[in-house]
């Protein structure tokens, strides 16, 4: 496929350099319906939707949208893991440029705010506390709600609902 990335909706989208018209919010949604979070090391499947539904849930209205799309760019180009960015500055950049496409087509604005960041730490943190191994001395500034596993098909209809509500626009369901 060359420098393609591949959509749902059928779609090629150069990830090197993607225009507004790329981008579609059902294919962001299916894509990270189907992503697991922490690279599968949970003990159940965690999507990448759902946690962005969760960020989006501890922001204040005016970022909501912003929250719910702080990994959109996670749908084309997988959701790879912190440490290997930081390792690899080159992917980031990358990441960094699609995210601020699919921000400038919805009306969001780069750099992540930090308030977004803040409830993405959270969120992390309490993802780790309910469905991880990993050392307890990860989880800080944890939650207190409980993290239950949605289905695939539940996390893409939920982030396409919030992002109904939160963007005034009608999507279009393929579940």
């Amino acid at each position: 496929m060359g420098k393609f990335c591949g959509t749902q909706s059928g779609k090629l989208v150069p990830f090197l350099e993607p225009k507004e018209s790329d981008i579609c919010i059902e294919d962001i949604a299916h894509s990270l319906s189907l992503q697991c979070r922490f690279n599968g090391a949970t003990s159940k499947f965690y999507s990448v939707a759902q946690h962005s539904c969760h960020v989006a849930q501890m922001l204040p209205t005016d970022l909501k949208l912003c929250g719910l799309l702080h990994d959109a760019a996670e749908a084309y180009i997988g959701d790879i893991i912190s440490p290997f960015k930081e390792k690899f500055p080159k992917i980031q950049e990358a990441e960094d440029a699609l995210l601020t496409i699919i921000f400038e087509k919805f009306g969001c604005t780069m750099p992540l705010p930090e308030d977004v960041l803040r409830a993405d730490r959270r969120v992390c943190a309490t993802e780790i506390r309910d469905l991880c191994a990993f050392p307890s001395s990860l989880v800080k500034e944890a939650y207190d709600f409980t993290i239950n596993p949605w289905s695939t098909k539940k996390a893409e209809r939920e982030f396409l609902l919030w992002f109904s509500a939160l963007w005034g626009a009608e999507c279009h369901f393929s579940i």
